[in-house]
């Protein structure tokens, strides 16, 4: 429910866009990127949006933060940046933080850390692939397909996890669609 409010508010914000640059702004010869993009992306948001179910917020947002970590070994490795040694000493660092964090062996690790250490792999992994985009993408293009991408499939899968929001809730899914959608125009 919620990744489906979050792709409907993203293709609703992307709708001014679309109306300035009409259907000659989403041609594109990167299609494949965008849906492989748009693949990880989604499956990224269901499990860190399971781990939030699963933890504490606190945890979930800490563990979170091995997103940049798992960026740099993707960056070496799939674009073929350069890593200095003190940037591979800082990811080690860091990657220590989140053991200390988990405590394997201290604590049990429970299925949450995997699905929020997946959502970070595959957020690492959205990052890596936007970088190719924007050499022949505009920003607007790259948004707009992923959320266009996603809505129908949320939509579809939706009904079998359908809750009727409270009233209440509205206003906080109104804010977590917005905020969603324009992190990704940010």
């Amino acid at each position: 429910e919620i990744l489906l409010f979050r792709s409907a508010f993203g293709v609703l914000l992307s709708l001014p866009w679309l109306v300035r640059n009409g259907f000659a702004g989403v041609k594109t010869v990167r299609f494949p990127l965008h849906l492989a993009r748009t693949a990880v992306n989604g499956v990224g948001m269901f499990c860190w949006f399971t781990a939030l179910s699963l933890m504490a917020i606190g945890d979930v947002i800490a563990l979170q933060f091995t997103t940049s970590l798992f960026l740099v070994i993707m960056a070496a490795t799939f674009l073929g940046e350069k890593v200095g040694a003190r940037r591979w000493l800082a990811t080690l660092v860091g990657f220590g933080g989140a053991l200390i964090i988990i405590r394997p062996g201290f604590a049990e690790i429970t299925a949450g850390v995997f699905f929020v250490l997946a959502a970070a792999v595959l957020y690492a992994a959205n990052h890596a692939m936007t970088k190719p985009l924007v050499h022949t993408e505009n920003g607007g293009q790259i948004v707009f397909y992923m959320n266009a991408i996603l809505l129908p499939v949320f939509l579809a899968l939706a009904p079998f996890a359908w809750t009727m929001p409270a009233p209440s809730h509205v206003g906080w899914i109104v804010l977590l669609g917005v905020c969603g959608a324009t992190s990704h125009i940010f």
